[in-house]
């Protein structure tokens, strides 16, 4: 049992965005055609279709499109990507008073 004058541990909730890049464009990871956000000439992040198809993160662009012709592509917006972490870190204010976001990727719940 603790006592009244030891302080509680701190508990934080860490919820990776990993789809962030696609979801800045509004876009989902489940969705019915091949999707690539490209960074300098690679692929950066990639849908479902898209890694059905063999793509994956880190590929060049022009490995990918030989491997998939039909892709849609989006280069990274990081901008959008910071808007969107900023969106969900205000959301998650409804819920905890101690909101962080180190990086563009990862928001930080104090719970």
């Amino acid at each position: 049992m603790q006592s009244n004058n030891t302080p509680l541990s701190e508990a934080w909730l860490c919820l990776r965005l990993t789809h962030l890049s696609l979801n800045s464009f509004g876009l989902q990871f489940n969705s019915s055609s091949p999707v690539v956000i490209t960074y300098q000439q690679k692929v950066w992040q990639c849908n479902r279709e898209a890694l059905e198809s063999k793509i994956r993160n880190g590929m060049s662009l022009s490995h990918a499109l030989i491997l998939d012709s039909d892709l849609k592509l989006y280069e990274r917006n990081i901008q959008l990507e910071i808007e969107k972490s900023q969106q969900l870190a205000y959301w998650a204010y409804r819920y905890t008073s101690q909101v962080s976001s180190k990086k563009e990727n990862l928001l930080l719940l104090e719970i």
